[in-house]
């Protein structure tokens, strides 16, 4: 098992576990039918205003309890999602939405106006260094990077991004890739 693959099933397992331990639950399955972009779903993550928010291989939808609505990736509108693909989802201590595709393009959802906005690596001085391979929200709420060139987190804004030195027990740096 891939580190990725690992973390998954750990994740699922104490998921479940927490599900058995519940009294009263039940069960709704979301399909294409009941409005879901595609049936295979990539990640889910819940923000702090209750929505959820469904990365699927095709697009991406926020469900509010009662109906979905759905963002797609349009080529000619950079304000739409980066890929149809929705790998990764992540909501962090400020409530900010970010999205990670396949194409490892990263976007955070802009709610005044009901899109995103993708970041670009190329000109962005940390992130051109750290490269984008995977997103996590940490155990601080921050929102971490982790790329073949290191780390890099997110304090809140979103277009600030600060390079995470790695370094072993003598204080020389470790190079990730």
């Amino acid at each position: 098992l891939n580190p990725f693959s690992l973390s998954l099933w750990v994740t699922l397992l104490t998921f479940v576990q927490y599900i058995a331990a519940q009294d009263n639950y039940y069960e709704k399955v979301f399909t294409t039918d009941h409005g879901l972009p595609h049936n295979h779903v990539l990640s889910i993550a819940q923000d702090k205003t209750g929505f959820l928010w469904i990365g699927t291989w095709d697009g991406l939808s926020r469900y509010d309890g009662y109906e979905f609505h759905n963002y797609f990736h349009d080529p000619e509108d950079t304000t739409s999602i980066p890929l149809f693909n929705i790998c990764s989802i992540e909501v962090d201590k400020y409530n900010n939405i970010w999205i990670f595709s396949l194409s490892n393009v990263i976007a955070h959802y802009v709610k005044s106006t009901d899109n995103f906005k993708r970041l670009d690596c190329r000109s962005d001085s940390v992130l051109s260094k750290t490269g984008i391979e995977s997103i996590a929200v940490g155990p601080d709420s921050c929102l971490w990077i982790a790329g073949p060139g290191g780390l890099a987190r997110n304090t809140g804004n979103v277009n600030n991004f600060d390079e995470v030195k790695v370094i072993d027990q003598k204080g020389n740096p470790i190079k990730l890739s």
